[in-house]
């Protein structure tokens, strides 16, 4: 049976009423409304009602009797301690829900939707928290904190990453708590006795505060930047957003191109004391850093495989896309509808980038400006004329007739796959839509232009496939 807080406290309710201990007979009788229970079988009823790991209010004695805990003094900055876990909008930029779970306190999880988010707010306040998951996890859940006007911004020291935590600690992730399957609530469970552990590590190792915690993160010394063009202020300055990032050598020769959805966290991964020895040798030959940002985390993905196709960096071992298939979903095969036009947004303001899908496989990528309101006819018509010789072009052609200037096969290849990889990770809520399905190519274009006006702001998924020409 699953733990109930409110149990919990109804029992610890009666044995602060009784001013002193009580049976587990005593307890069935006048909490759960069990007269004359045998004390082995109503001690085993609460050890399942209750596990011993669950208890925060009450515990068994010695002499097998009940009792309050006498309430424990804060230990600086662990109490009161949360678990944040959140479910990512299809950009992978804020949470679409969030449970709340407090630990080492009575109380029930708070879940956003639902619960006010004033009170939410009111909750997250003055605690620390600890949001499963990784840097992602954690930038989104303090940006729902933000946008909702309750970032206490001193979040660097309150707000941390739990899977960050946990391999810092050499503590394993619970397979439950990162399987996108389950839901945030269910997240948080799993995750409870691995963050009550890496909390027990750090107050037994003296670490009292979270700027001691972050030391203790990163690594506990400062790296030595030398004479490098950049130093510890410039990767403070790196957006914490999506994008792409280049290392050179002192020769000017281009050393490393990378790529993630947070680029102040991955940048400043390889300065620190203790990397893994492929980062720290990738930061050993770098003297200079450029930074790009993209439209979207994958859209970054798409521009490093280019990059990395194109310039052929030293240290970069991968030339070649392929797939990445997600561990919970089954091989690429099918994945793509046959015809299909993505509408997603562009790196630019004002820009969109559409992605034409025919017979399963990409055949075409192009920009579109955003019709502008009020523009009159002109702005909407050009799009409209662009977007019907483009769809007559893939779509409503005559039988066998071939297509003039199309991508040539290997970069076909390349965005089918990259397009893949994204549907099977949650693309399949972009908006998009079937040109087939229009009774000819000018009620296509049409609606692609309806769609352009209609794609906007950030919940749109992103970006993802290579420019063509």
């Amino acid at each position: 049976m699953p733990l109930s807080t409110d149990l919990e406290e109804r029992i610890a309710a009666f044995l602060r009423g009784r001013s002193g201990a009580a049976t587990s007979a005593q307890i069935a009788a006048s909490v759960l409304r069990i007269p004359g229970a045998d004390e082995a079988k109503a001690a085993a009823l609460l050890d399942r009602l209750l596990p011993a790991r669950r208890r925060r209010l009450i515990r068994r004695d010695a002499g097998e009797t009940w009792s309050v805990l006498a309430a424990e003094p804060r230990k600086g900055w662990m109490s009161p301690l949360a678990l944040a876990a959140v479910d990512l909008d299809a950009a992978g930029r804020r949470p679409a829900r969030l449970s709340l779970l407090p630990l080492h306190e009575a109380g029930r999880t708070r879940e956003w939707p639902g619960d006010p988010p004033a009170e939410l707010r009111r909750f997250a306040r003055g605690r620390t928290l600890l949001v499963c998951g990784g840097a992602a996890e954690r930038e989104a859940f303090l940006r729902w904190l933000g946008a909702e006007g309750a970032g206490d911004r001193d979040s660097e020291a309150r707000v941390f990453s739990l899977d960050a935590l946990l391999r810092r600690a050499g503590g394993r992730i619970p397979r439950r708590a990162a399987d996108p399957e389950v839901t945030p609530r269910e997240r948080a469970e799993a995750s409870r006795d691995a963050a009550e552990g890496v909390m027990a590590l750090l107050l037994a190792s003296g670490i009292l505060d979270g700027a001691r915690a972050l030391e203790w993160l990163r690594g506990g010394e400062a790296f030595d930047f030398g004479d490098r063009l950049f130093a510890g202020a410039d990767l403070a300055a790196v957006p914490a957003a999506p994008g792409t990032y280049r290392f050179y050598d002192r020769a000017g020769a281009l050393v490393y191109v990378g790529q993630s959805k947070n680029l102040r966290t991955r940048v400043g991964s390889y300065f620190r004391t203790k990397t893994p020895a492929r980062q720290a040798a990738i930061a050993a030959r770098a003297h200079r850093l450029e930074i790009r940002e993209a439209g979207s985390d994958l859209g970054a993905l798409v521009r490093e495989a280019s990059e990395i196709r194109r310039l052929k960096p030293a240290m970069n071992r991968q030339v070649a896309v392929h797939e990445r298939a997600s561990p919970y979903e089954p091989g690429p095969a099918g994945v793509l509808a046959r015809e299909r036009i993505y509408v997603l947004p562009g790196a630019e303001p004002g820009r969109r980038d559409v992605v034409f899908v025919h017979a399963g496989a990409v055949v075409e990528r192009r920009q579109f400006t955003v019709p502008r309101a009020g523009g009159g006819l002109t702005s909407g018509r050009r799009s409209w004329q662009r977007a019907l010789r483009l769809i007559e072009r893939h779509y409503f052609q005559a039988a066998g007739a071939p297509l003039r200037g199309g991508p040539s096969s290997r970069s076909t290849a390349e965005a089918t796959r990259l397009l893949a990889t994204w549907v099977r990770r949650g693309g399949r809520e972009a908006p998009a839509f079937d040109p087939t399905d229009c009774r000819d190519a000018r009620e296509a274009a049409s609606r692609l232009v309806e769609m352009l006006a209609e794609a906007q702001g950030p919940s749109t998924p992103p970006a993802l496939t290579p420019r063509m020409r």
